[in-house]
């Protein structure tokens, strides 16, 4: 899908339209994340989500600090 960037003051902006919303399931706010030669756009994630994400990845150094 190609779309054009809108222009806002200094800046431009992409519009997210109602499809691309629903296929998100985003209302107003959107986690970009940015890798070499794209933009990544997802939905945020809950605070549960996040908490599992860091015990995953750093579960063993956090139980190592705590000892």
């Amino acid at each position: 899908m190609t779309r054009k960037l809108i222009r806002t003051g200094n800046s431009k902006a992409l519009t997210i339209d109602k499809t691309m919303q629903d296929h998100l399931d985003i209302t107003d706010t959107v986690e970009v994340v940015y890798e070499t030669g794209r933009i990544i756009l997802r939905k945020p994630l809950t605070v549960t989500e996040a908490a599992e994400r860091t015990i995953k990845e750093y579960g063993r150094a956090l139980k190592r600090l705590a000892e």
